[in-house]
């Protein structure tokens, strides 16, 4: 078909002005971008803005608005303690554009205060962070002692102090004040020095239970191929223990033993509330004969120069037996620890945390490790069901028995004290400088009974009175 020139022309005009009537040529956009900053960076402040048909939107923080009509708009910041703040502002905002409000911020001078940080003892240098809550943290400070911080705000502060060993932390470790326009606060950080714990026991009922770990327990780590537990673990044996005990409830700290023996061995001394360590297993057994003595119990040990013996018919103080011990660590649990499973070895450089161990002991991974950790008070992570703490970790602690690595296969079923013959004597529970897996109920290593490590402390145990119609435990 062939068109002549003017058909063309006009179909050509009719198809320009159809593309014009459906919208084919983009239509201008009615709206636009606001944009809401402030100024100094991290300020919380509020403002307010208004637009047209009524529009209104607030906030404390930078923002992007977007779609918004087009027409003029109003910001209004808002009061801020200490400072000079924006003035009204007010702009245009045309269709496809973007405008900015940008409020400044500045201290007023006059306004201005400063926070005095004056602790005692002078000797002490603790770490303390000053929070103030006006300004959104742009004030937050942080340091050691004493120490001035000047052109704050007014308005509410908050100082949390860090704690100390053997000392209560001011105002239990943090406190709130107020900082008036133009005042300068003093904040007194009095660290109060904590007293001595007596030797608290508990009691603990006589029962049955599983001595010893399963094969799939985490026990090992890499190079071995599996991590399963140790040889020295197995087998699982049901263990009968036809006694009730009462127990320290923490471990003999250093100032008991101070307070007992005259002397302190241990290697992180001047602490009072912190475990004693450095501690052989003879000074143990002489710890707990001194401790008898001091209250007139008969003397569980018969001690002659390096050589000990064990009168089981004795009322006084002494060590658990190995078996004694795994029962009052598990707390009637039979998992890797007395509030759950171990789920991370922990092992390497930089150790993952084991979520249940956190909880209940400190090790390698939130003490610092063997080379720059240390143990911790007493009685500072959770106890177990017995109400027992530090039995995972802090320091290890020595038990009556003899070492023997495959003694569980031969272990009688009641009672069981240890092999007749060994040269080491076994050390449970882990340590500060232990990974995880060396801090469960069920791990056990032996060491030289002369010896006395930072890591290695005490907890005692002494026959409990017998209560009529006692019924002994099962534990599984």
């Amino acid at each position: 078909m062939k068109f002549t020139l003017p058909l063309m022309v006009l179909i050509t005009a009719a198809l320009l002005s159809g593309c014009s009537d459906d919208g084919g040529t983009p239509t201008p956009p009615e709206t636009g971008t606001v944009v809401v900053t402030i100024s100094p960076e991290g300020l919380v402040v509020s403002w307010t803005l208004n637009g047209p048909d009524a529009f209104i939107a607030s906030g404390r923080r930078d923002t992007v608005l977007t779609e918004r009509a087009v027409g003029d708009y109003t910001m209004t910041w808002g009061e801020l303690p200490g400072y000079f703040e924006p003035p009204i502002a007010a702009q245009n905002l045309s269709a496809g554009e973007t405008v900015t409000f940008h409020g400044t911020y500045v201290l007023d001078p006059t306004a201005t205060g400063s926070v005095a940080i004056d602790v005692s003892p002078d000797v002490l240098h603790p770490s303390w962070v000053l929070k103030i809550l006006t300004g959104g943290g742009l004030h937050d400070a942080a340091g050691m002692g004493d120490a001035t911080i000047d052109d704050l705000p007014p308005g509410p502060l908050t100082v949390d102090w860090q704690p100390i060993p053997d000392f209560i932390e001011p105002h239990g470790g943090q406190f709130d004040y107020e900082l008036a326009s133009a005042e300068e606060l003093t904040v007194s950080g009095a660290y109060t020095p904590r007293p001595p714990l007596d030797i608290q026991m508990v009691r603990v009922e006589a029962g049955t239970f599983v001595m010893g770990s399963p094969e799939w327990e985490l026990g090992y780590a890499p190079p071995f191929d599996t991590p399963i537990r140790p040889d020295e673990e197995a087998p699982q044996h049901e263990v009968t223990l036809t006694r009730a005990l009462l127990v320290s409830t923490y471990e003999i700290t250093q100032g008991q033993y101070l307070g007992v023996v005259g002397s302190n061995p241990s290697t992180f001394d001047g602490t009072v509330n912190r475990p004693v360590e450095t501690v052989s297993w003879l000074q143990a057994c002489q710890f707990c004969n001194a401790l008898s003595a001091s209250e007139g119990l008969d003397l569980a040990y018969d001690i002659v120069g390096a050589a000990v013996g064990w009168n089981q018919n004795a009322e006084g103080y002494r060590m658990p037996t190995e078996a004694e011990w795994e029962y009052l660590c598990r707390g009637e649990r039979p998992d890797a620890f007395a509030h759950g499973p171990i789920t991370v070895l922990g092992e390497g450089q930089n150790p993952e945390s084991d979520p249940v161990l956190e909880r209940l002991g400190w090790y390698w991974s939130n003490s610092g490790g063997p080379f720059i950790g240390s143990t911790m008070p007493v009685g500072s992570k959770l106890p177990n069901a017995y109400g027992l703490f530090d039995m995972h970790g802090n320091v290890a602690e020595w038990c009556w028995d003899r070492y023997g690595a495959t003694y569980y296969a031969a272990s009688p079923e009641t009672d069981p004290d240890g092999p007749a013959v060994g040269n080491r004597r076994v050390l449970r529970g882990g340590s500060y400088a232990s990974y995880a897996n060396g801090c469960r109920s069920a791990s056990r290593v032996g060491l030289d009974p002369s010896v006395g490590v930072g890591s290695v402390g005490i907890r005692v145990v002494r026959w409990a009175e017998t209560v009529s119609a006692e019924k002994p435990r099962d534990v599984k």
